[in-house]
């Protein structure tokens, strides 16, 4: 490690890759499926929303959760569970990412998984998430 950085051999170092993978892979699904269901996803409380069940495109499945998932409408409410628990995942993920690497190591894992984001054609925030500047002490 000439320059400090640990090397590609690195058992941490390849840790580190598989999960900024995986969170890139995440946040895309996220971000595909609210654009399928035409759902910006910038606004906390919008997400919120979704994961607590309260947001108005659950209100359509409240009266009728036997829409057959074959038609328009089954698909959309899949999706709309689907999202909702991929959100409820990618949460628990940075959260047990802070907890398990420090904040450091997790906002590179999470500004690597943005960068991918940008590369594949996602707008910033498309997936809900937006890596804060952090401020120096």
């Amino acid at each position: 490690m000439p320059n400090g950085l640990p090397g590609k051999d690195d058992p941490l170092f390849q840790w580190s890759r598989r999960i900024t993978r995986s969170l890139a892979d995440l946040d895309a699904r996220i971000a595909r499926l609210a654009l399928f269901l035409d759902l910006s996803l910038e606004s906390e409380s919008v997400m919120q929303q979704v994961i607590d069940r309260s947001h108005p495109l659950f209100q359509r499945y409240q009266h009728n959760p036997n829409v057959p998932l074959a038609d328009d409408h089954g698909r959309e409410r899949h999706s709309l569970e689907e999202l909702r628990g991929l959100l409820v995942v990618r949460c628990n993920m940075m959260a047990n990412m802070l907890n398990e690497f420090g904040l450091e190591l997790s906002t590179q894992i999470a500004s690597a998984a943005e960068d991918h984001m940008e590369r594949v054609g996602f707008k910033p925030g498309a997936d809900g998430f937006t890596l804060l500047p952090r401020r120096k002490p």
